[in-house]
Parts: structure tokens; sequence; C-alpha cells
């Protein structure tokens, strides 16, 4: 599961073994490009402020509502991209092809 790995991974950054963090980020949670030929749909766009998302964050408890599965809270990822560039790429407008798929999981 990927909160796990998540939560392991903020461990090795908590006890400042950053290259630890980063060789796990590499197994755990490796970044690949993504297919676009294998996307279908387009999805309507949405707007919502940084407040709304983490309102509906704490609202929800951390569990997605259609899965049952434990999320990851999206400044948590933003902070690991910043420690971690290579390992968890970030792209402010979520670029497939330049984000990880932990922003998108």
């Amino acid at each position: 599961m990927n909160a796990d790995a998540v939560t392991r991974l903020c461990d090795a950054i908590s006890r400042d073994s950053r290259d630890d963090a980063a060789a796990l980020a590499r197994t755990e949670l490796p970044f690949e490009l993504f297919d676009r030929t294998k996307r279908s749909g387009t999805g309507a766009k949405r707007s919502r402020t940084d407040a709304e998302k983490v309102s509906v964050f704490l609202r929800d408890g951390f569990i997605d509502r259609y899965s049952g599965k434990q999320l990851v809270f999206p400044g948590t990822l933003r902070l690991l991209s910043h420690l971690l560039p290579e390992e968890i790429p970030y792209h402010p407008n979520w670029k497939y092809s330049e984000c990880h798929m932990l922003f998108w999981n």
C-alpha cells in the first residue's frame, strides 16, 4: 500500500536518513513515466481552494470514499517531493510525465 511506504519514507527522513529515504522511494515508489495512450476520458475540470481540500480530507478521516483505502495528505507528498525531488517529482499542474503517481493515486 502506498500509505505504508510513505510512512516508512517519512520515518527515514525524520531520522535524518535522506539517503535511506531516497533508496526506499526508488525501490517501493518508483517514478514511472505515464503512457498517455492508456488514459481514458478527460473528466471535468474542478477548482477547489487549499482550505476546501484540507476540510474534505479531515471530514473523511483520510479514507478514500470509493475504495475505503487510507489516503496520504497531499501536503505530506509535497514535502517529500521537496526533500526528494528526483525520487518523488511534482509538477504544479500534475503533468503526468513529470509528476509521481503518488499524487494521482
